[in-house]
């Protein structure tokens, strides 16, 4: 009986061993980044209440790869107010005013300021006004404190652009977060979640739970030494917390709330992630559509896939860098502003009939 049970331990550690020399042999381990020349220009930002905020002026961003090639060479226009520049864009009395908030993809990294979705949005829908309040790396958290604080402006509908990505953001995982508002669930029952402080103004087992998990430890402490253990359970490493995805929905709660009491309407496009990266909080499947119609919050899934790893290739800016391209952002815009028909919210009249994404990203 001993010596069965010896066998079988001894087979499966040589079968382990070989696994591992193949993944040593065939990857590399933790993943590379790729290199790259990257430039904004001085003067381009500095520290806000709400994050990380630009400073009025044009900039010209470029990003090469270290071999020359080129990723993009374009020219970003900041107002008085810091949101972007969306051309063209003119306040016709009585003004009907969409604010838009997100992260790079509303901000439209690597793209000229009439190639971003509001500015798509305002073509097709000409007599509206549009504000672009998106910025790198932001998420609902800075879109909740710029509402709570009234930065941004009133307007008749708020548009947020995201998906449960932005849940590590407002869990101030990322290192790019360090100055970006910081929030807790709130026992109060006016709001559902709190605003604390900027996240790297608070102790670090206050959002310890957010941030990471006792698997987390064990990973990285010992399982990380496995090339076989980091290819078999990183999808649970990189997954998402219980914790994060909670406080992700009631901070999209308090948005639909303040945004009420303000005598505004909101809309959400959301981005389908693989359903791999829920396992970890217990889900088999994307949970956030089914989070916005139980919550009766407009909801459009402008993944442009079925999740976006999956997007084709003419919808993104390079391999190597996966920002939205101005295809991309003509066909949500154009999704967007057909859900804003459908519920009442532009009249059809109002929009540009001979306005199309035709030939937009096709080379000159």
């Amino acid at each position: 009986m001993i010596k069965n049970i010896l066998t079988v331990l001894f087979s499966l550690l040589i079968t382990f061993i070989l696994i591992e020399l193949f993944c040593r042999s065939f990857f590399s381990g933790e993943e590379v980044k790729s290199d790259f020349d990257f430039t904004y220009g001085a003067g381009y930002g500095y520290v806000c209440d709400h994050g990380w905020c630009p400073n009025e002026g044009v900039y010209n961003p470029i990003k090469r790869l270290k071999s020359g090639e080129e990723i993009y060479n374009v020219h970003y226009t900041i107002n008085e107010d810091r949101t972007r520049n969306v051309p063209k864009n003119m306040f016709v009395e009585p003004a009907f005013i969409v604010n838009f908030f997100g992260g790079s993809f509303i901000y439209g990294e690597g793209l000229n300021d009439n190639q971003t979705l509001p500015f798509y949005f305002r073509s097709f829908a000409p007599t509206v006004t549009v504000r672009n309040y998106g910025f790198h790396g932001y998420g609902l958290h800075n879109a909740l404190r710029l509402i709570e604080t009234n930065v941004a402006k009133k307007s008749n509908v708020n548009v947020f652009l995201t998906g449960a990505y932005h849940a590590y953001r407002a869990a101030c995982v990322p290192s790019y977060s360090t100055h970006h508002p910081s929030y807790e669930l709130s026992k109060s029952r006016l709001r559902n979640t709190k605003f604390i402080s900027a996240c790297h103004k608070r102790q670090s087992d206050e959002i310890r739970y957010l941030k990471w998990s006792y698997f987390h430890e064990i990973y990285d402490i010992v399982l990380r030494r496995s090339y076989a253990m980091q290819y078999a359970l990183r999808f649970l490493r990189d997954g998402y917390l219980v914790s994060q995805i909670s406080l992700y929905q009631n901070i999209i709660k308090d948005l639909a709330v303040l945004s009420s009491k303000r005598g505004e309407q909101v809309f959400f496009l959301h981005m389908r992630e693989p359903w791999v990266k829920f396992l970890s909080a217990g889900y088999t499947s994307d949970p956030m559509l089914d989070f916005y119609k139980d919550n009766s919050i407009d909801v459009l899934d402008a993944s442009l896939a079925s999740d976006i790893t999956k997007i084709d290739s003419k919808y993104y800016l390079h391999e190597l860098d996966k920002h939205p391209s101005a295809l991309a952002n003509c066909h949500r815009a154009k999704l967007l502003v057909q859900s804003f028909i459908n519920n009442g919210l532009i009249n059809v009249k109002d929009i540009d009939k001979n306005y199309s994404c035709m030939g937009i990203g096709m080379p000159n």
